[in-house]
């Protein structure tokens, strides 16, 4: 973690409690008055429907008595002088779109409108209107009756019908339905939402969305639905994605269900409100804390820093300034501590270097010690490389020995056959010498036919002793010689196992071979001859009991990496393995085959040096591994994974 300077930190924590002190009292007072504004905003509801019922009420009595006045009037007024009264009140009520004066036959004898043509006039008496429901209603006088809302034949508005009759005169007026639905809206706030459901269950206004009058079938809103049927209105209901607090109400003139919703949660006015208030306050409240915060955390930063002044001063020059009191009782205390802790470290100093004498007279006397001691050990380590070298090459020596030997011992055979075909030749040569000449011709070609077996006979044992002597002298060349060259790994594996044939002849175990064709190697081949020489030696001492026949076999293949498709030429890496299937080695053991003079024949004619000249000639000449593991049905297989091009050394 970056650290940051002491003023900084001061002022993040300075500032992280007074967020944190603002936001926590900002939600608390924020859920005390939500609860209050949820209870205030269903009460305002409750308030705001009866209103709009209450004023719906007056303002259709107001209409009322206007009609039962024009109905009286026209009673007692000349046609001419009605029309006159009709024009001039239809004129002064802007929500009434037209009022007609019928006979007791539904005919029209007076039409007045907001047309500028008179009521009188000929296109609007003789009207028949004696089809209309609203006019069919009327059965008794002095009674009013209101319609359904209805598709104004005169103004093309959706309107609704007021109708009175008294005596012979039928008065009917048509209030235009949006004009009355903005009246309603002027009596409600304009925070709320109105809507307005006519006796038939249609929607006929919705203060937030018009479009949807008569649309909507409320028999699907819950809560329209509850209303319809006079029932108690949950506490917050939805519409359209908003949540609302409901409250309803009825008109009794017109049978219509009047539902207000206050708007709840954040889009209450109240609550937006309170939350604008917090904001305010939080805002005014952390703007001052960043003002005052660095004034007042300055003296605490000046104290800070004449302890750092102190503290760096001690560590440096050590010496002690005169003491200086801080208003902070905990700062006055470090003081005390920072001196107190300095005449300590003085007196600690001076019995560290009395203790530093004396140490350093023991490390000039142990250095002197150890640098003997050295010097022994150096002088053994270079015996014991000596002894090493002398181990390796008598190990190489005996092995050449052993191969020499083997070598005579075959060479024996061929030359005692070569000799004795020889020897026969001559003798028959020199028997007819004797008898100077031939007595007959059978004779003479069974003289033919015999120097001619006996010299294929030398012949074949002549070239057997060739391909032992060159073979042998190839092996014994490269190990004895370690040059590296360019080679057939086939024939340096088949080289090897020619010299190792005696060896293997007199014993009762078997060697196989499966060699991949065709793999060049630039390397060392004495050291390849070598190891795979002592991992079959290492087998055919350790692998098996006396009187047991086991078997070997020796491999040679490419390994992956470097081909594919088994194109041997192209391989980058090669691995020579020898299996048997023997006993095996112990886990007990297991690591430390490879280590020089481990033998498990010690004193029987085991150096314990073959398989560590082996790894060693493996890593360091020819750049590659040698490892083991254990065979799943016995035994254990030694393999070798070289480079087919060696580093150089």
């Amino acid at each position: 973690m970056r650290p940051i300077p002491f003023r900084l930190f001061l002022l993040y924590l300075a500032f992280l409690v007074t967020l944190t002190t603002t936001l926590i009292s900002g939600v608390s007072i924020f859920m005390i008055r939500y609860k209050g504004i949820g209870e205030r905003s269903r009460k305002a509801a409750e308030e705001a429907v009866d209103v709009l019922a209450s004023s719906a009420e007056d303002i259709l009595s107001a209409v009322e008595n206007s009609i039962f006045l024009l109905a009286r009037s026209s009673l007692q007024m000349e046609h001419g002088a009605f029309g006159e009264l009709l024009d001039g009140s239809v004129a002064l009520t802007p929500m009434i779109r037209a009022v007609y004066l019928l006979d007791e036959r539904g005919m029209s004898i007076a039409v007045g409108t907001h047309d500028p043509r008179p009521s009188l006039h000929e296109d609007f008496v003789g009207i028949d209107f004696s089809n209309m429901p609203l006019f069919n209603a009327l059965d008794h006088d002095d009674m009013f009756v209101w319609s359904d809302k209805f598709l104004s034949i005169l103004s093309g508005d959706t309107s609704i019908g007021l109708g009175f009759k008294t005596g012979t005169a039928v008065v009917i007026a048509e209030l235009s339905l949006d004009a009355l639905m903005r009246t309603f809206g002027s009596i409600s706030q304009t925070s709320t939402r109105v809507w307005v459901i006519d006796r038939l269950g249609e929607l006929v206004a919705d203060s937030g969305m018009s479009s949807e009058s008569g649309i909507i079938n409320v028999r699907t809103i819950d809560f329209m639905s509850k209303a319809m049927e006079q029932k108690e209105l949950d506490t917050i209901v939805q519409f359209n994605g908003t949540q609302y607090h409901p409250a309803w109400a009825f008109s009794e003139k017109l049978g219509w269900l009047f539902i207000i919703g206050v708007p709840a949660g954040s889009d209450n006015i109240l609550i937006k409100s309170t939350i604008t208030d917090l904001i305010l306050f939080s805002l005014s409240f952390i703007i001052v804390a960043l003002i005052l915060i660095p004034i007042l955390s300055m003296q605490i930063f000046r104290d800070v820093q004449d302890l750092r002044n102190l503290a760096l001063n001690l560590a440096e020059n050590g010496e002690i300034p005169a003491q200086k009191q801080n208003r902070i009782r905990e700062f006055n205390s470090i003081r005390l501590h920072l001196h107190d802790m300095h005449a300590q470290i003085r007196e600690r100093e001076d019995k560290l270097k009395l203790v530093n004498q004396t140490l350093e007279k023991m490390v000039d006397d142990r250095t002197r010690a150890l640098t003997d001691r050295n010097n022994e050990l150096q002088a053994t380590l270079g015996n014991l490389k000596q002894v090493q070298e002398v181990a390796m090459r008598s190990e190489k020596l005996a092995a050449l020995g052993r191969l020499v030997a083997g070598i005579a011992h075959e060479l024996n055979t061929p030359i005692g056959n070569t000799l004795m075909a020889v020897t026969s030749i001559k003798d028959r040569q020199e028997a007819l010498e004797q008898e100077k000449a031939f007595s007959d011709r059978e004779r003479f070609e069974k003289f033919t036919r015999h120097l001619k077996t006996g010299l294929q006979i030398a012949e074949l044992n002549i070239q057997k002793v060739a391909e032992l002597v060159n073979g042998f002298k190839h092996v014994a060349n490269d190990q004895t010689s370690s040059v590296r060259r360019t080679f057939d790994l086939n024939d340096t594996i088949d080289d090897v196992l020619l010299t190792l044939s005696p060896m293997l002849k007199r014993s009762p175990h078997s060697l196989k071979t499966r060699i991949a064709e065709g793999i060049i190697m630039d390397s060392f081949p004495g050291t390849i001859g070598q190891i795979l020489t002592n991992l079959i030696t290492n087998a055919l001492t350790h692998a098996w009991d006396e009187g047991q026949k086991g078997k070997i076999l020796v491999r040679a293949e490419p390994v992956i990496p470097g081909t594919t498709n088994g194109d041997t030429a192209a391989c980058d890496w090669v691995r020579v393995s020898v299996q048997d299937n023997g006993r095996g080695i112990p886990e007990s053991i297991g690591q430390q085959v490879f280590e020089p003079f481990f033998t498990t024949r010690m004193g029987k004619g085991g150096t314990g040096l073959g398989l560590n000249i082996a790894h060693n000639g493996a890593r360091n000449i020819l750049g590659g591994i040698l490892d083991f593991h254990l065979n799943k049905d016995g035994g254990v297989t030694f393999f070798l994974d070289m480079p087919v091009r060696a580093p150089e050394l």
